[in-house]
């Protein structure tokens, strides 16, 4: 490690905030249209209304924006400066002698401007008009005008040399607003996954919901078959009451179900501000449609997007810039200063400023500053403390990588497994309803009871909620995996060649 932040390792942090700044882009299209509100959402739409309308993606955004200004404020040390200072003065104190005289008038207007450039040099131009009269008999210009201006360049050698330091503090603020921006737009994304979890939710409640009121219908057509059974002599009454039962359990489910969706609705309203009112219905049906995964191919495109790893990127740039500038702490402190000023003089104004130019008077200076802290306990510890950054980060950044693996390798079996599921929940809720099926056949024909149809029923409920969950889970699952490949917006369409062109 070692070294700065030369032409190489910037390219490197410009490449890797430009894809950021492609997402950046797409959130600030998307924040700027602000999308109609659908009556009914697909999950699509579920992800642009969470960027254009969830109220913590607004608040980071304004930390986004209160951060990037610590870039102005780290510029500000090279803003040029105007100062004028204005005076006039009127002494009439008694004097002890005659030579003073008994009044004496002074007036001034002095202005300068200072500079400092990036190679470090302080650049200070200066000029001042003068006015000078008084009543003693001794002075040979009882009345005078006084006009003078110069320049002075100082320049840092060792420490700091030729600006280093200053531009590398501009630097570390600019690598610090980088990773906020990762950091903020990693946040982003996390806003963006709930919302997508929680609609995922809403899907199953909803489909839960028409498999509870169709249950409800199948035991209110069994209790009417029962009753009927029972006034032909065909069942007793014992079947009657255990028919009604199993309706008043269904009836329950109902209402669990629609209180379930009412949550899951609310919810949602509250991650994307939704109107009151807003019926927010979902459009998705939990389809399987199986994508096909890798561990090798997930974790190349984690390793290319994971923003967290940029992060540690730009901690190992900032790692070494920090040992560059501790290194230059170490050095003695050596100014060098020059200067130049003319002046004129003149009973008008004008005539006295007009002298300045000419150069007949001047007054030129040159010298230099050094000093050096014989101890210089600090430098030395900030040295050394930027070298231990530098292995902390290479540390940091194996561990995360590390890390990263075990995610991505979790995620994929994950929904390896989810897909599984799927495919299993399907066959039993198959198998469930055939069995349901014969079953009733069975109680028509008088070989069966009703307490078995009634579990069976029961049977076919359960197993219909296990498959809702099972193809929501997989939805789940594949944006589980596209957050662990820090993806989400992108496999989301929340990006288009369009906007990619516009952040170039």
């Amino acid at each position: 490690m070692g070294g700065g932040l030369d032409q190489h390792q910037a390219r490197r942090v410009l490449q890797g905030i430009s894809p950021w700044l492609v997402v950046m882009v797409a959130c600030g299209a998307v924040w700027a249209e602000q999308p109609a509100v659908p009556e009914e959402f697909t999950v699509d739409d579920v992800s642009r209304l969470a960027l254009a309308r969830n109220l913590n993606v607004s608040v980071l955004r304004i930390d986004r924006d209160i951060r990037r200004e610590d870039i102005r404020i780290a510029r500000s040390p090279y803003d040029t400066t105007l100062s004028v200072l204005g005076e006039y003065e009127i002494d009439e104190t008694q004097p002890s002698s005659t030579i003073f005289g008994s009044r004496t008038v002074h007036g001034a207007l002095r202005t300068t401007i200072e500079q400092l450039l990036p190679m470090g040099t302080r650049l200070a131009l200066t000029h001042s008009a003068s006015r000078e009269s008084t009543q003693s008999p001794f002075s040979s210009l009882s009345r005078y005008y006084e006009g003078s201006g110069g320049v002075s360049v100082t320049q840092p050698v060792f420490r700091n040399a030729f600006g280093l330091i200053d531009r590398g503090q501009l630097k570390l603020v600019k690598l610090d607003v980088a990773r906020f921006d990762f950091a903020t737009q990693d946040r982003i994304e996390a806003e963006v996954f709930g919302a997508r979890q929680e609609y995922w939710e809403l899907v199953f409640a909803d489909q839960d919901l028409a498999a509870k009121r169709g249950a409800l219908s199948q035991a209110e057509d069994f209790l009417r078959a029962m009753r009927e059974k029972r006034v032909l002599g065909l069942a007793e009454e014992q079947d009657v009451l255990a028919a009604e039962a199993n309706v008043r359990l269904r009836v329950l489910d109902v209402l669990e179900a629609e209180t379930a969706l009412e949550g899951s609705r609310d919810r949602l309203r509250t991650l994307l501000d939704l109107p009151e009112g807003l019926a927010a219905a979902p459009a998705d049906q939990p389809v399987f449609e199986e994508i096909a995964v890798s561990v090798e191919e997930s974790l190349a495109r984690a390793l290319v997007n994971r923003r967290d790893l940029r992060q540690l990127a730009l901690e190992t740039d900032r790692a070494d810039l920090e040992t560059i500038l501790a290194r230059s702490g170490l050095q003695p402190q050596l100014d060098l200063e020059a200067a130049y000023r003319s002046n004129g003089l003149d009973r008008e104004l004008f005539d006295a400023q007009g002298k300045i130019g000419g150069g007949n008077h001047p007054t030129t200076f040159a010298g230099f500053t050094f000093s050096v802290p014989l101890e210089n306990r600090k430098a030395k510890a900030q040295y050394r403390q930027a070298k231990l950054q530098e292995r902390r980060v290479e540390l940091l950044e194996r561990e995360l990588r590390l890390r990263i693996e075990q995610e991505i390798r979790d995620a994929v079996r994950a929904l390896r497994l989810a897909a599984e599921r799927v495919r299993q929940t399907r066959e039993v809720a198959a198998l469930q309803q055939r069995k349901l099926t014969q079953e009733s056949r069975a109680f028509r024909l008088g070989r069966s009871d009703s307490r078995t149809v009634i579990d069976y029923q029961e049977d076919v409920i359960d197993s219909d909620a296990a498959l809702a969950r099972a193809l929501v889970g997989y939805r789940l699952a594949q944006d589980t995996l596209w957050r662990a490949e820090h993806r989400l917006m992108e496999a989301a369409g929340l990006f288009d060649a369009d906007i990619a062109a516009q952040a170039e």
